[in-house]
C-alpha cells in the first residue's frame, strides 16, 4: 500500500511544487515584459528622455531600442534576464489575439501605436525552460515559460480630450509665445498692452489674430473657425470633431455641445488614430464653450487637450490623423459675427469688446502637467503633451 500510494504522493508533489515554481517565474517574466514594454512606450512619442525630442512620433526605432535595453534590467528566478522578442507597429484593440503588426507600418483607423515585448525561457532563452524537480515521475523534466506585454502611449482617456482639431502650423507657431528657458509661456509686456497678435507680428499671425493682448498675462491666440478663416498665413483656423474615425457628420451640434458641456464623454484617442473632421461651423458650440471657458465661464472646460492634425488646409467631412496633442487654456469663445462685450476688464474699467467671428480664444498653461486631466509624458515644449503609457495586453 505504502509504494502503490507513493507514486500518488509524488505526482501531487511535482503538481505542487513545480507548478507552483512555474507560476512564480511566469509572473517574473510577466512583471519584466510588463516593465520593457511601459519604457519602451514612454519613447514611442517625442520625449527628451529618449533623446528624440525633434522626432515626428510615433518613433518605432526609438521605442524598440528602450524595450530591448530595459529587459536585462529585470530578474526571473534571481538570474538576469538577457533577450526578449521586441515588436513595434500598430495593435488594434478590437482584435488583440492579432498582436502587434510590426513597423514599418502605415497605421490604420483601428490601430494606436505600441510596443510588444515577449521574454521566454524557452529553448536557449535566458538559461533556457524551467527544470522540473518532480516532474520525472509523471515522465516531464522540464517547462517552458513566457509572458507577452503590450503598452501603447500618446493615449488620451474617455472624456479628457477636447473635440476641435488645430493644425501642427499653428501648433509650431506657438513656439514664438513660450519662455523655454523657465518652461512657461511668456506674458505680454506693457508696451504690447491693447495690441493684437496680427498687428504685433503680421508676416507670422497673417490678418485674424484681432484679440487685443492684456499685459501681464500669457498671450491670447484665436482658433479660428476653418469655415470663416481669411489668415493669410492659412493656419489660425481650428475645426470641430467627434474624435472618433467615422463616414458622415452623424453627431451635429448637439453631440459636439455635449462633449464640451462634460454632459457625453469624449471617446478615447491616440496618436495615430483617425478621427472625424465635422462639416459646418456650429456656431452654437462656439457658444457653449464660452458658458464653461475659464474667463467668461464655469471654468468647467478651463484646460483642455486639443488634438492636433497636420493638413493643411484643414479638411472638413472627412477622417484625419492624430499627430499630437495639445494642453490649452480656453480663456473664452466667441459665437458667429454678433460682437460681445464684457464689463468688467480685469480692474481697467470700461467695456472690452471682442473680435468678431466664431472662435476659441486660448493661452498656453505653464505646468501643464498638472492642468490638463491627463498629465503626461514627453512634454517638449511644455504646451504639448502626450497622455501617459499604458498596459494594453
Amino acid at each position: 500500500m505504502t509504494a502503490l500510494f507513493m507514486a500518488v504522493l509524488l505526482a501531487i508533489a511535482a503538481f505542487v511544487i513545480d507548478i507552483g515554481r512555474a507560476y512564480v517565474v511566469r509572473n517574473e517574466l510577466q512583471n519584466a515584459a510588463d516593465a520593457a514594454a511601459l519604457a519602451g512606450a514612454e519613447c514611442l512619442n517625442p520625449n527628451s528622455a529618449c533623446g528624440n525630442a525633434t522626432a515626428s512620433g510615433p518613433d518605432f526605432t526609438t521605442a524598440a531600442t528602450k524595450a530591448t535595453a530595459y529587459i536585462p534590467e529585470n530578474s526571473a528566478v534571481n538570474v538576469a534576464l538577457q533577450t526578449g522578442q521586441v515588436t513595434t507597429g500598430g495593435w488594434n484593440p478590437a482584435s488583440p489575439a492579432g498582436g502587434v503588426t510590426a513597423a514599418p507600418v502605415t497605421l490604420s483607423a483601428s490601430q494606436l501605436p505600441a510596443v510588444s515585448v515577449t521574454i521566454s525561457e524557452a529553448g536557449k532563452d535566458n538559461n533556457g525552460p524551467l527544470t522540473l524537480l518532480f516532474g520525472q515521475f509523471v515522465g516531464k523534466t522540464t517547462l517552458p515559460i513566457s509572458a507577452t506585454a503590450v503598452a501603447t502611449g500618446g493615449y488620451i482617456a474617455q472624456g479628457h480630450g477636447f473635440p476641435m482639431v488645430i493644425n501642427e502650423c499653428l501648433y509650431n507657431k506657438l513656439s514664438q509665445l513660450w519662455d523655454s528657458t523657465n518652461n512657461a509661456p511668456l506674458n505680454v509686456p506693457a508696451s504690447q498692452d491693447g495690441q493684437t497678435l496680427s498687428s504685433i507680428n503680421p508676416t507670422l499671425w497673417g490678418t485674424d489674430q484681432n484679440f487685443p493682448q492684456i499685459k501681464n498675462l500669457p498671450y491670447i491666440i484665436q482658433i479660428n473657425s476653418s469655415y470663416n478663416n481669411t489668415s493669410s498665413t492659412g493656419c489660425n483656423a481650428g475645426q470641430w470633431t467627434e474624435m472618433i474615425y467615422d463616414t458622415s457628420d452623424n453627431g451635429g451640434a448637439n453631440l459636439i455641445k455635449n462633449y464640451v458641456s462634460g454632459t457625453t464623454a469624449t471617446p478615447p484617442v491616440s496618436i495615430g488614430s483617425s478621427i472625424f473632421i465635422d462639416d459646418g461651423k456650429k456656431d452654437s458650440a462656439f457658444g457653449t464653450t464660452d458658458a464653461c471657458s475659464e474667463y467668461d465661464g464655469t471654468g468647467t472646460c478651463g484646460y483642455e487637450l486639443f488634438p492636433i492634425i497636420n493638413q493643411q488646409p484643414i479638411p472638413t467631412g472627412t477622417n484625419a490623423t492624430v499627430v499630437g496633442f495639445a494642453c490649452l487654456e480656453i480663456f473664452s469663445a466667441q459665437q458667429g459675427n454678433s460682437v460681445k462685450s464684457k464689463n468688467p476688464y480685469f480692474g481697467k474699467g470700461g467695456t472690452y469688446t471682442y473680435p468678431s467671428g466664431s472662435y476659441v480664444a486660448v493661452q498656453l498653461v505653464a505646468n501643464s502637467a498638472n492642468k490638463c486631466p491627463t498629465g503626461g509624458v514627453g512634454l517638449n515644449p511644455g504646451y504639448g503633451t502626450y497622455g501617459p503609457v499604458r498596459l494594453v495586453q
